[in-house]
C-alpha cells in the first residue's frame, strides 16, 4: 500500500513513452522528414492566421525593431524585398510574413533540402505535396527556385505538369528583364568558366601572376608554359602556332613555340578584351575573353538605366573576377574599383576615405551599407585590389587595409554584447557576424572564399605595417568566419597565429599566451574530419 502511494504521488515524467521496436528494425527516414516538413508548415499556417507564437526560443526581431541595428537593409528575413542587394525588386510588397517574426529565407532552405531528400528517396507524390503547400504559403516568392523541383517530380509521378508549366512561365513572365538579363550572363559563366566564384581557382592566378613577373628573355617555367584556361580557342591557338612558324621560317624549336603561343594567349587576352568585340559578327565565334566581359557590359548598363544599383554592384564585382580569370588585371582593376566607388558613393573613395566615414558615425553607416555592403567593400573589393592589383603599391595596401579595418569595425556597433573600444577585442571571438541570418547564403552577394582572403589580406597588412590595435577588430571577424562559419581548421589556424603576432607586439602577453596554448593543445578548431570538405553536406 505504500509503495502505491509513492507511485502515484510520483510526478510524470516529461519525455515520451518508451516504444519497443523489432531487433535490427530501422525507422521510416521519409516519413520522418515529411512529419517534420508537417509540422513546420503548419506552425507556418499558424502565423499567417494571426495566431500568437508560443515558444520558448525568441522570435527573430523584424526590420523595425531597436535590435535590427541596421534596419530593413540588414534582416535577412527582407534581403529579398527591400535590401539594396534585392534580386525580387518586382514583388508584390503587401505579403504577410514581411510583418511577421519568421525568417522564410531560413525556411526556404529548409524546405528545399526536404524536397531533395524526399526526391532522392523517390517519394515524388510526398515532394509535390509539400512543395505545394510551401508555395501557397510564401505567396508565391520563392516559386523560381521550388518550381523547378516540382516540375521534375511531377515528371516522375506523370500528373500536374501543364499546371507547373504555366505557373514557372508566368514567373519568368513577371520577372524583372534587368535581373533575369544578369542571371543568364552568370548562367553562361557557370558553363564556360566553372562556378562562382571565378577567383576561388587561385593556382590560374598565380600562374598569371608568374608569368606577369617573369623577366624579359627568360625561359619560361613549366608551370608558366601550362595555361588550364587561356580564352583562346583551338583555332586561334593553331593560327598563333602557324603565324610563329612562318615568322621563324619554320625553324622554330618545339619549347620555343610553345613558350611563343603562351605569350601570345596571355598578351590576346589581355588586348582583345575591352572595346574590339564588335569585330566579331556572331556570339558563337568570339572566344570566352571577348563573349563573356562583352556580355556583363551589355547588362550592367541595362541595370543603371533600370536603377538597379545593387545588382549593377554585383555585376561590376563579376565583371572584375572574368578580367582577372583571362589575365586583363587592367580591366579587373577598373571593374572592382567602380564597384567600389558606386557602393561606397565618391569616386576614388580609397583616397578621400576618411571624408566619408569620419563625417558619419558608424551605426548610420552600417545602416546606410548593411552587412553585405561592409563585407563586400571591406574584404572583397579592397582585399581583391590589395592583393591583384597593388601588390607593388604600399602605400595603396595600407590605405586598403585601413579602409577595410574602419568598415569591419561598424558591423560590431550593433549590439552591445560586442567590445565598444579595439583594444577588447584582444581574445574575443563573436559568435556570429550577425544574429539570426546567414551572412553567406548567396555566394554572389557575398562569396566566402573571397571574404576570407580578404581578411587575410588586410590582417597581415596592418599586422606587418605596426598597425596591431587597427587589426584586433578584423582579426576578430576572420576567425568568427573561418571557424564558426566556414569551419576551416587551417583558416582558423592562420588566423589566430597572427592574432597572437599582434598581441605580442601591443604588449599583451597573457592573451597571446592563452592564444598560443589553445594553439598548442587544439582547443577551439573546428573538427577535422566532420567539418572537412570531405563530408557531403548539402545535395
Amino acid at each position: 500500500g505504500k509503495a502505491d502511494k509513492n507511485a502515484a504521488a510520483a510526478p510524470p515524467s516529461p519525455f515520451p513513452p518508451e516504444v519497443p521496436l523489432p531487433a535490427n528494425v530501422r525507422l521510416n527516414a521519409g516519413r520522418l522528414l515529411r512529419a517534420a516538413a508537417d509540422a513546420v508548415l503548419s506552425v507556418v499556417e499558424a502565423l499567417r492566421s494571426g495566431a500568437p507564437l508560443h515558444t520558448a526560443v525568441l522570435p527573430l526581431p523584424c526590420g523595425d525593431s531597436d535590435g535590427g541595428g541596421g534596419g530593413d537593409a540588414l534582416d535577412d528575413t527582407a534581403s529579398y524585398v527591400t535590401s539594396a542587394f534585392s534580386f525580387g525588386s518586382d514583388l508584390q510588397s503587401d505579403q504577410w510574413f514581411r510583418h511577421v517574426p519568421v525568417d522564410m529565407a531560413w525556411l526556404n532552405r529548409f524546405l528545399m533540402l526536404v524536397l531533395t531528400v524526399l526526391a532522392r528517396m523517390r517519394r515524388f507524390h510526398g515532394a509535390l505535396a509539400v512543395g505545394e503547400e510551401w508555395t501557397r504559403l510564401s505567396e508565391g516568392a520563392f516559386n523560381e527556385k521550388v518550381l523547378p523541383v516540382l516540375m521534375a517530380a511531377a515528371a516522375e509521378t506523370g500528373g500536374g505538369q501543364a499546371r507547373l508549366q504555366a505557373a514557372m512561365e508566368a514567373v519568368m513572365r513577371d520577372k524583372n528583364q534587368a535581373l533575369d538579363n544578369l542571371d543568364k550572363v552568370r548562367m553562361l559563366v557557370r558553363k564556360r568558366l566553372g562556378d562562382p566564384s571565378v577567383l576561388a581557382r587561385s593556382s590560374f592566378v598565380s600562374n598569371v601572376r608568374k608569368r606577369r613577373g617573369a623577366r624579359a628573355g627568360a625561359k619560361p617555367s613549366a608551370s608558366a608554359t601550362t595555361t588550364p584556361c587561356t580564352g583562346l580557342s583551338r583555332a586561334g591557338s593553331a593560327a598563333a602556332e602557324d603565324s610563329g612558324a612562318e615568322s621563324d621560317g619554320g625553324a622554330t624549336a618545339p619549347g620555343e613555340r610553345a613558350a611563343s603561343s603562351v605569350v601570345l594567349s596571355a598578351t590576346a587576352s589581355a588586348v582583345f578584351t575591352v572595346g574590339t568585340a564588335t569585330t566579331f559578327r556572331t556570339k558563337a565565334s568570339q572566344p570566352d575573353h571577348m563573349r563573356v566581359p562583352g556580355e556583363y557590359e551589355k547588362v550592367i548598363d541595362f541595370l543603371k538605366k533600370r536603377s538597379e544599383k545593387g545588382a549593377m554592384i554585383l555585376a561590376m564585382h563579376e565583371l572584375g573576377d572574368v578580367h582577372a580569370h583571362f589575365g586583363n588585371w587592367k580591366a579587373a582593376t577598373t571593374a572592382w574599383g567602380d564597384a567600389l566607388d558606386t557602393l561606397m558613393g565618391p569616386y576614388q573613395v580609397l583616397k578621400s576615405w576618411r571624408k566619408v566615414l569620419d563625417t558619419q558615425t558608424r551605426e548610420v553607416t552600417l545602416r546606410s551599407l548593411g552587412v553585405h555592403g561592409i563585407l563586400l567593400a571591406g574584404p572583397v573589393l579592397l582585399g581583391k585590389l590589395s592583393r591583384y592589383s597593388f601588390h607593388s603599391q604600399l602605400g595603396l595596401r595600407l590605405e586598403s587595409a585601413r579602409m577595410a579595418a574602419a568598415l569591419i569595425r561598424c558591423l560590431f556597433c550593433a549590439s552591445v554584447q560586442h567590445p565598444q573600444r579595439d583594444a577588447g577585442f584582444a581574445g574575443y571571438v563573436p559568435a556570429s557576424l550577425w544574429d539570426g541570418g546567414d551572412v553567406f547564403s548567396d555566394p554572389y552577394r557575398c562569396p566566402m572564399p573571397d571574404v576570407l582572403s580578404g581578411f587575410e589580406t588586410h590582417a597581415q597588412v596592418l599586422v606587418d605595417a605596426g598597425l596591431a590595435l587597427e587589426a584586433l577588430p578584423l582579426l576578430s571577424a576572420w576567425e568568427c568566419v573561418a571557424w564558426r562559419s566556414a569551419r576551416r581548421v587551417h583558416e582558423t589556424v592562420r588566423a589566430r597565429t597572427l592574432r597572437v603576432a599582434a598581441l605580442v607586439q601591443l604588449g599583451f602577453l597573457s592573451a597571446a599566451s592563452e592564444q598560443l596554448l589553445d594553439l598548442l593543445a587544439g582547443r577551439r578548431l573546428p573538427d577535422a574530419v566532420l567539418d572537412s570538405d570531405l563530408v557531403v553536406r548539402d545535395a
